[in-house]
């Protein structure tokens, strides 16, 4: 019986002292980020020792836990977190039945923003204040226009507005005003040339077709010495060089007047029709014409009251 209560009481000895070197050591620490020490959720933290790690992550408080762990010097611990650079930290000591601490603080990752641009290469004017937009050949080709007035498309310029309804014709429509200031002050140019209309300072001098034009600008503020006629505003058209090919193109343009609603106060219909149709055709001079610039526009309007 004696040798009985000894044997059992080394059994119960010895399995404590097992227990006791099963528990091993803790680490817990806590993970935060900034200056007021803001704690990080869901960060992914590894313990690694010896070939074998272990993988946790922290709760809403920036907390972490390793318990279990074999006494030893050579474990290492690395977090990452979204937005914030990578932390690594080697021979980190774990003592058997003591809890280490290590509170770990991450910097903000640096931010990288990549801006790509497709396209042609925009030219930054540095020695003018010039403050303008231009409208090219392909715009003016896409966007139709009533009255196919080449000026018409400096519409497209937020400072420019017309002063009558859109739908107004003839000159009533090219009352363009720059800047809220007065459309009799809007001046034309074309290639460089004065194109205003001194008498009645309504409409430009010489209107061209579109498919005749190359470019249009619209010069709101801080105009360069140059365009010194208007202190208001301008619009400038510019025609292409000549080529040798054959080309030109063809429009036609039919309101007809069954369509349109009487207006509210009218006793009758009142019928506004309109047949607008033509075309161009250009190339080497020696080929069609001795004229420098040759065209062909046949054009039909009718208006019926």
């Amino acid at each position: 019986m004696k040798h009985t209560s000894i044997l059992l009481l080394s059994t119960v000895v010895l399995a404590l002292g097992q227990l006791a070197h099963a528990s091993g050591g803790v680490l817990r620490g806590n993970i935060t980020a900034g200056p007021d020490a803001t704690p990080i959720a869901n960060a992914h933290v590894v313990l690694r020792a010896g070939g074998h790690q272990q993988a946790t992550t922290t709760n809403e408080e920036g907390g972490y836990e390793f318990s279990s762990l074999e006494p030893g010097s050579n474990y290492s611990v690395s977090v990452a977190a979204e937005g914030l650079n990578p932390f690594r930290r080697e021979e980190i000591t774990v003592r058997d039945g003591e809890t280490s601490r290590l509170d770990i603080s991450l910097q903000l990752a640096d931010v990288h923003t990549t801006v790509l641009v497709r396209g042609g290469v925009i030219n930054l004017e540095t020695a003018s204040a010039e403050v303008s937009q231009n409208i090219s050949s392909t715009e003016m080709q896409e966007l139709p226009v009533t009255n196919r007035t080449t000026a018409k498309y400096a519409l497209l310029d937020p400072h420019v507005r017309q002063t009558l309804g859109l739908g107004a014709d003839y000159q009533d429509a090219m009352r363009l005003s720059i800047n809220a200031g007065s459309y009799r002050h809007t001046s034309y140019t074309l290639d460089g040339t004065t194109n205003y209309d001194w008498v009645y300072a309504v409409t430009p001098q010489a209107n061209l077709l579109p498919s005749g034009v190359e470019e249009v600008k619209v010069i709101s503020g801080d105009a360069p010495a140059q365009y010194g006629n208007s202190t208001n505003g301008m619009i400038a058209i510019t025609t292409p060089s000549g080529t040798n090919t054959l080309h030109g193109d063809f429009f036609a343009y039919i309101r007809p007047s069954g369509i349109q609603a009487r207006p509210a106060l009218a006793t009758f219909h009142i019928p506004n029709q309109r047949l607008d149709w033509g075309g161009n055709l250009g190339a080497r001079s020696s080929k069609i014409a001795p004229s420098s610039s040759p065209a062909m526009n046949a054009c039909s309007r009718i208006a019926a009251r």
